[in-house]
């Protein structure tokens, strides 16, 4: 059958035909057991030359013909394995295409569409259809077709198959691609164009799955039209189920989704009307997906005002949101959040709590509501309008706002305390509220609970920042550093770890910033300085922040300690990186590259690489005094530059800001093991001060040992995270250019190194090796900047390294510099820079004196090379002499600064005892 109704003969494939009509007889049984067991695998040729017969005008002339193989297909469709063979034959898939197109006979058409519906719905087989371009438009003309009961099937039979085809986000080009294809979409949602209801809520499915491809590419005329036909197609009639509204609806609610749709579609009236009606229908649906709607067109904000001016829509909109049982939350999920975006504005906030008079205690109500969601969006509805001080004076006056407050911080719970944080810090920058505080000091009871250490650093930081606030106004100031809690408050935020193990979250490492400010603000009105001066622990929290890694922290601790007048060596403006010491780094890197000018800058670090890795570090050490020795100091150099040349490849491949968001990422990941090791080692010390009380407790026992293994894991971690940021840094530092001169960190220290092998660069009696020992003091002290104490000599806390930052790193340099590199000054007279000249100048006197004479250099020798006194009077004139002749000229410096400088730094017994005096390599 399958060769002959393949021939080119009609004579010979007629006969097939028949053959096969004949098969086919008994129709309603489909066809008989023969052809019940036949498959596409059977004989593909069979299913290939039957689709070239369907559109054979010499032999399928007749219905019947047509109808006859038509079934045989759709019966041969029905099996996924037989339909997947069937479509991947172009040759079918055209056949049937064409057959679609110009098929007048209702019965063949019923038929055929069955058969295309089973392809369709195996989903290996809709893209082959789709792949032919009259497919689709094939499909939507059945639409058309009104002209039957027949009719009504294959109409219904094509809507089904567009549904089933637009589901699949990798079809929906076909679609789009064809505007003509759209439009009579469009045309057939309407009911005026489509008297089926399933068929229109079929099309406005298909709608809804293109709305995410559509979205913004239909014109605004379509847009409008789609808009119209929708709300036709939900105006149900007698017998057709209200489902057809609330599918309309998600279908709006997604076509809002684009900016210009949801103006557009505000501007059409009757989709005002259909979202209040809707908004008031009985129906769960109805009224749970006109919500939805709404809230997508409230997220417009040029929509804000028309909605909130809506009256009727606004009255809708308060009943959902009043809604009681499980059917009524979802659409108080959809109300909250449309009340949020509609109080965001502060026309449309003042507006509605001035024209409903009653919507304020609404919103009140809902702080109550089982729905976490509706809670929060309510929360921020009311804290829109707390923030400007729109209308709520009065509840302010009346106690209602420091009520709910109240309320929801001691017994709203857990999900709503955070937000009730957030709405206290907005309500301390309004007046009246301010002023309420002294008339109620449980106000201020509730704000200070939020800065409890066992609090989420989230709201400590906003009760922090609500103190803050308070202290910007001079009376609410003063009355904050007469309270002994608040001033212990924030005492003990400045000793906190930077972030609890709890909360490991990176944006809310803000603690010590908003403790710090608010203290800055307290400290700035003079009233209260007697009250901070008292306060207990305040000045050693300040200086155990002076070091603190947030410049923010440190900037505003300087604040403080300046307002309070402790500024001293450990409060010095100098420690921090001041512009006038940036600006002379940058004079001094302009300098070097106008005197090497021409010179490979990154053969010259190349060099510098290679001559600090050979540096001996025979002995290196951190004694047991916290001192870093020599050897140490060029260990640190040389671990820094060991990754060096990966390090330089990176940072040329990647740029400035993706370096800089790598270095800050891992050290906020350093940061944080850091502080979950010192909280397990915390839990250690704790736990084994219980042991020792009572040894023989067992428990106890085992408690201490488990706190050990946990706090040295957590150690070790640490430690390792702490490398690995080390090496993020180093390539963000490689990177970092200074804007003034164009010189980056590693050309700087090409620079350097350049400057210290040419003898006549390098200041009188600096030996080369003298000079690659300063650049690795500057490699060491960049390394390991916040693990170095202010004393003289600095310890070192022998912790895992935390660098400075990129614009420290370059200053450094130049800091190394001075008494090593002829021409290079300082601008800053800081207590470093006056050591460090302190200390080579009396190294060179020494070095001198012992050359000539026997005693001195015997002296030296007895005392472990360390400087003597006896020697130190001898030389103490020249010296001092020789320092002011060299410091005289900074700019910024006067006789007395120097003057009080060496006072402390030329004291023997307390900064030039351990000096060492010997020969470098010792030291």
């Amino acid at each position: 059958m399958a060769r002959d109704l393949g021939a080119g003969d009609p004579g010979v494939r007629k006969p097939a035909l028949d053959a096969l009509k004949g098969l086919l007889a008994q129709r309603h049984g489909l066809v008989k057991p023969k052809i019940e067991r036949f498959s596409v695998e059977d004989s593909p040729e069979l299913v290939h030359n039957l689709t070239n017969v369907l559109n054979a005008n010499d032999l399928c002339d007749d219905a019947e013909s047509r109808e006859a193989i038509l079934v045989a297909l759709a019966k041969l469709t029905r099996e996924t394995k037989d339909s997947v063979v069937l479509v991947r034959d172009p040759v079918v898939v055209n056949a049937l295409v064409e057959r679609l197109q110009n098929e007048s006979e209702m019965s063949v058409r019923s038929a055929l569409t069955g058969c295309l519906e089973n392809l369709v719905y195996d989903s290996l087989n809709k893209t082959p259809l789709l792949k032919n371009s009259a497919f689709l438009p094939a499909l939507v003309a059945q639409l058309n077709r009104q002209d039957g009961a027949e009719s009504a099937d294959v109409r219904a039979r094509s809507s089904r198959m567009l549904e089933a085809l637009a589901a699949l986000e990798g079809n929906r080009r076909f679609f789009t691609e064809n505007p003509d294809l759209l439009d009579g979409l469009i045309a057939h949602i309407s009911a005026k164009g489509e008297p089926d209801a399933k068929v229109r809520n079929n099309i406005q499915n298909v709608m809804y799955s293109l709305s995410s491809h559509v979205g913004e590419k239909l014109s605004p005329e379509r847009t409008q039209a789609l808009v119209n036909a929708v709300l036709d197609a939900s105006q149900t009639k007698d017998g057709e189920s209200d489902y057809l509204a609330g599918s309309a609806f998600r279908l709006l609610a997604k076509l809002a989704s684009g900016p210009r749709n949801c103006i557009l579609m505000r501007e059409n009236d009757r989709l005002v009307s259909a979202i209040t009606d809707g908004l008031g229908n009985a129906s769960r649906f109805d009224r749970v997906d006109a919500a939805d709607l709404l809230k997508r067109l409230a997220f417009a904000r040029e929509n804000v005002k028309p909605l909130a001016e809506n009256t009727e829509l606004m009255k809708a909109l308060q009943v959902c949101l009043e809604l009681h049982g499980s059917e009524g939350t979802p659409t108080q999920i959809s109300a909250a959040r449309t009340i949020r975006f509609l109080m965001l504005n502060k026309d449309v906030s003042d507006l509605l709590l001035s024209s409903q008079p009653d919507f304020l205690d609404v919103l009140q109500e809902q702080l109550n509501n089982k729905d976490y969601s509706v809670r929060t969006d309510v929360f921020f509805a009311l804290l829109n309008p707390i923030r400007r001080s729109v209308n709520i004076d009065k509840a302010i006056e009346n106690g209602a706002i420091e009520r709910v407050l109240h309320e929801v911080l001691s017994d709203g719970g857990k999900d709503l305390r955070e937000n009730g944080a957030y709405m206290a810090r907005s309500l301390t920058t309004n007046a009246a509220f301010r002023a309420r505080i002294e008339a109620n000091p449980d106000i201020l009871t509730d704000i200070l609970s939020l800065t409890a250490p066992e609090e989420k650093a989230s709201i400590r930081i906003a009760g922090l920042g609500a103190l803050g606030s308070l202290a910007s106004d001079p009376q609410s100031a003063q009355r904050l550093s007469a309270n002994p809690k608040v001033l212990n408050a924030l005492v003990a935020t400045l000793d906190l770890p930077d972030t609890p193990m709890t909360d490991p979250n990176a944006a809310y490492q803000g603690v010590h910033g908003k403790a710090s400010m608010a203290l800055a603000n307290i400290a700035s009105f003079p009233e209260t300085h007697a009250n901070l001066r008292r306060a207990p622990g305040l000045k050693g929290a300040l200086e155990r922040n002076m070091n603190h890694e947030e410049d923010l922290v440190r900037d505003k601790i300087m604040a403080v300690a300046t307002e309070l007048g402790l500024v001293s060596e450990r409060f010095d403006p100098q420690n921090t990186h001041r512009g006038e010491v940036h600006d002379r780094a940058s004079t001094n890197a302009s300098l070097l590259k106008s005197r090497f000018s021409g010179r490979d800058l990154e053969q010259a670090f190349n060099g510098l690489c290679k001559d600090i890795k050979r540096l001996d570090i025979t002995g290196a050490a951190i004694d047991p005094f916290r001192h870093a020795n020599q050897g140490y100091r060029r260990q640190v150099a040389q671990k820094w530059l060991v990754p060096v040349e990966h390090a330089l490849v990176e940072a040329k491949s990647i740029s400035l800001a993706d370096a800089v968001q790598a270095s800050s990422a891992a050290e906020q990941i350093a940061k944080r093991a850091r502080t979950a090791a010192k909280s397990a080692a915390l839990e250690a010390r704790n736990a084994e001060a219980e042991r020792a009380a009572d040894p023989e407790n067992q428990a106890l026992v085992e408690k201490a040992e488990k706190a050990a293994e946990k706090a040295a894991r957590l150690k070790s971690e640490a430690d390792a995270k702490a490398e690995s940021a080390s090496y993020a840094v180093q390539i963000s530092h490689f990177a970092h250019v200074d804007q003034a001169s164009g010189t980056s960190v590693q050309d700087f220290l090409g620079l350097f190194w350049l400057a210290v092998t040419d003898e006549a660069s390098r200041e009188k009696d600096v030996t080369q090796d003298d000079g690659l020992d300063a650049i690795a003091n500057a490699l060491y002290e960049i390394a390991r900047a916040y693990n170095l104490s202010e004393n003289e000599p600095p310890e070192d806390d022998g912790e895992a390294a935390r660098s400075s930052c990129s614009g420290g790193a370059f200053n450094k340099i130049s800091e190394k510099m001075i008494s090593v590199i002829a021409g290079i000054d300082t601008t800053a007279l800081t207590p470093q820079v006056v050591r460090d000249r302190l200390h080579f100048v009396i190294r060179q006197h020494v070095a001198e004196l012992s050359a000539t004479d026997p005693d001195v250099d015997q002296a030296i020798r007895e005392n472990d090379n360390y400087l003597t006194q006896g020697v130190w009077e001898r030389i103490k004139d020249a010296v001092l002499t020789k320092i002011r002749e060299d410091l005289d000229t900074v700019p910024s410096s006067s006789a007395d600064d120097l003057n009080a400088r060496l006072e402390t730094e030329a004291d023997f017994p307390t900064a030039l005892a351990y000096l060492h005096c010997g020969p470098r390599s010792e030291r």
